[in-house]
């Protein structure tokens, strides 16, 4: 993907989970440290986000780095169940771990996906 479609790509993740979410630019700019003008520019694909910030995006709309860096509609669901789990306490994850075991083996595909090598 090019630079100028990132950009743009980026942007429009941003302002559909900014509104979403019902923040006005100028409070997302707030939670950010950044001028509402900055934001105008990256939702508007004018401006490229640093790692730091994109990181930040994720974490304030709960949504997994890659959601914001790929179109509308192909984010990976693993980015999204990684979201959702991430933060969780320690017990909280030793629970789920059998009840997905156990979905998994009965509902799950019968092989999993060869892993391709590197």
């Amino acid at each position: 993907m090019a630079n100028e479609e990132l950009k743009k790509v980026i942007g429009h993740n941003v302002r559909r989970f900014r509104l979403k979410a019902g923040f006005s630019q100028a409070q997302l700019a707030e939670m950010v440290d950044r001028d509402a003008s900055a934001i105008t520019n990256i939702e508007g694909g004018k401006r490229m986000v640093g790692v730091e910030l994109l990181c930040t995006f994720a974490a304030i709309f709960s949504v997994s780095v890659d959601t914001l860096l790929q179109p509308e509609g192909s984010a990976s669901s693993l980015g999204s169940i990684n979201s959702m789990l991430n933060g969780q306490s320690s017990e909280s994850l030793a629970y789920l771990e059998p009840i997905i075991r156990a979905w998994l083996f009965e509902y799950g595909d019968p092989k999993p996906p060869a892993k391709k090598s590197k």
